[in-house]
């Protein structure tokens, strides 16, 4: 009963959306990582999109640690895997199309699970951003932007730093260019969020990959597969002992902060960005 529900739901939504491009991304929180979806996506493809809940009609799934919400009608460009456990079936994998997936570590595991995806690009579509996004400058700068995940923002490590003003919080949970107005505010940036390192970088600001918790789902593999797509991928033993910097008290947050030059990177993406773009499903365009 729910599945017919599911697809007498997605057939309503699909006639009131017949110009619009079908996608999926996780929304039950307000995140700059998925919602970067609908934006660079209707950007990319030159239309609009609309969120497909139950994924009985042909749609995409991009940005993000989305797959195992893959159905047989999925059409995945740039999206990875939460953590080597998760992934659909392997009868909704084999029937799932593939034009891009978002790092070595994902395509790894597909293809243990006998998906054939020949040499496809490898990349997180957000690391395309910046061409489609020029950020708005401010005059006052920060010496530090720290971008906590959403599970991460009331830790109460942060309290104290409210009121420093060379240090910005920025929070996950808003719209992409103004996360990104504000993450380029800063000359450095650490942070918990995938999204908050992979923009940072995109933008070409230093940045530090942090843990404040163990509270972020999927661990270092998500992290690690956007790494691989970038320099820091290039020596394979160094990718394979990246570790977050650990943060639990105010006293090493300290440490970091009076060491930033030190502790952060810009990683480049070592791929070619026009393949990335190009490899987009013409099917939605």
């Amino acid at each position: 009963m729910k599945n017919i529900l599911g697809k007498i739901s997605d057939q309503i939504t699909y006639r009131k959306n017949q110009s619009k491009l079908p996608i999926f991304y996780f929304d039950r929180t307000l995140n700059v990582g998925d919602i970067l979806n609908p934006y660079l996506i209707s950007k990319v493809a030159g239309k609009d999109t609309f969120l497909t809940k139950h994924r009985t009609h042909a749609h995409l799934l991009a940005i993000g640690s989305i797959m195992h919400f893959g159905t047989e009608h999925s059409h995945v460009w740039g999206s990875g895997i939460i953590e080597s456990g998760q992934l659909p079936s392997d009868s909704i994998l084999k029937r799932m199309k593939f034009y891009a997936v978002r790092g070595e570590s994902t395509k790894q595991l597909l293809q243990e699970r006998g998906v054939s995806l020949g040499n496809l690009p490898l990349g997180d579509p957000a690391v395309l951003t910046s061409d489609f996004y020029s950020p708005k400058r401010s005059d006052k700068r920060y010496k530090v932007g720290i971008v906590p995940h959403f599970v991460d923002f009331d830790n109460q490590i942060f309290d104290e730093l409210k009121e420093n003003h060379d240090i910005r919080i920025i929070d996950v949970r808003q719209h992409p260019e103004s996360f990104i107005d504000q993450l380029c505010s800063c000359d450095h940036v650490i942070s918990s969020s995938l999204h908050g390192l992979i923009l940072a970088d995109t933008y070409n600001i230093p940045n530090a990959w942090i843990r404040f918790s163990d509270r972020v789902i999927g661990g270092n593999f998500k992290f690690l597969d956007y790494y691989s797509t970038t320099d820091m991928g290039l020596d394979r033993e160094r990718l394979s002992q990246l570790q977050p910097k650990i943060i639990n008290d105010r006293v090493t947050l300290n440490q970091i902060l009076t060491n930033i030059e030190s502790v952060c990177r810009i990683n480049k993406y070592i791929f070619d960005k026009k393949r990335l773009m190009d490899s987009f499903p013409n099917v939605f365009i």
